[in-house]
């Protein structure tokens, strides 16, 4: 438990955050972020598109990658349903939405770390 606590915090997680992760996946934590950390949107309150997509960025996927059209889905169709109480959304809404929402990823950093305290604690998915 202790080595997957540490590996989440070298992307950049608080504790908090990383206890919310390792809660959920257990031991499988990292694997999971490696595979695809736009499941994270899905998975952890908490975690929006921007941080999934510098994890993202941070292990090399592509920002043209179908996990990160699936990511910029996905947090398209959380914020049209659980924010604004949508119970549907036409395609090419959501298409131009989401695509219009990934938009060009920003300039890797090093690790994926915070840029101040608690700025991946809050709910970025607004």
């Amino acid at each position: 438990m202790e080595q997957v606590i540490i590996g989440l915090n070298d992307f950049g997680f608080t504790s908090n955050m990383a206890a919310k992760i390792y809660q959920k996946y257990k031991t499988d934590a990292l694997d999971v972020i490696k595979e695809n950390p736009y499941q994270l949107i899905a998975d952890i309150d908490g975690i929006g598109f921007k941080r999934a997509d510098a994890i993202a960025a941070n292990l090399h996927i592509a920002p043209d990658s179908q996990i990160r059209l699936g990511g910029a889905v996905l947090s398209e169709l959380q914020r049209l349903t659980d924010g604004e109480g949508d119970t549907y959304v036409m395609l090419p809404q959501l298409v131009s939405s989401a695509v219009g929402g990934a938009g060009k990823r920003p300039q890797r950093r090093g690790r994926s770390q915070p840029r101040g305290p608690g700025d991946f604690d809050a709910d970025e998915k607004g």
